[in-house]
């Protein structure tokens, strides 16, 4: 097993298998972990994969985002927002088998490394970014998505 540790995020990365492990395999091979660490005082929340899509653990329970579930996040202005940005992680094969989050756990927002000012996750006070740009800089318009930046950052480091 390896962790990666990015301000409030901890990917947790079981090293043995090749291809990303869903929330089946690992209670199968390490049954109450991710349960356990969702109920941790340290943790917000943690995510998985699942045959059926992402799973929130919060405090214990668990949570299929999409549908009528929405976890930790029911009730906000930005729900369909956040369950994209979950949805598009988790499908990435390079996000951890397990993703802890620091936000809004019982201690309150936390982070992983010593460093002051992280941002990252669905935090409400962290969601939205900015871009500070030179006059002149061409983006894309409008933005919705981050991977629209891509070719920005690519053509800039092209230069």
């Amino acid at each position: 097993m390896r962790v990666i540790v990015a301000g409030p995020n901890a990917f947790v990365y079981f090293l043995d298998s090749p291809h990303p492990l869903a929330i089946e395999e690992i209670d199968q091979r390490f049954p109450g972990l991710a349960d356990d660490l969702s109920g941790s005082r340290a943790v917000g929340f943690v995510l998985a994969r699942s045959g059926t899509g992402p799973i929130c653990l919060w405090r214990g329970k668990r949570y299929l985002l999409g549908g009528n579930e929405a976890g930790p996040f029911a009730g906000r202005e930005d729900q369909a927002v956040v369950l994209e940005g979950i949805r598009d992680l988790m499908a990435m094969p390079s996000a951890g088998d397990l993703v802890i989050y620091g936000n809004d756990s019982p201690e309150g927002n936390l982070s992983y490394v010593d460093e002051v000012g992280a941002h990252a996750g669905p935090s409400p006070d962290e969601l939205h970014t900015f871009i500070m740009a030179p006059p002149g800089a061409s983006l894309p318009s409008p933005i919705t998505h981050p991977i629209q930046l891509y070719p920005h950052f690519v053509a800039y480091q092209e230069r």
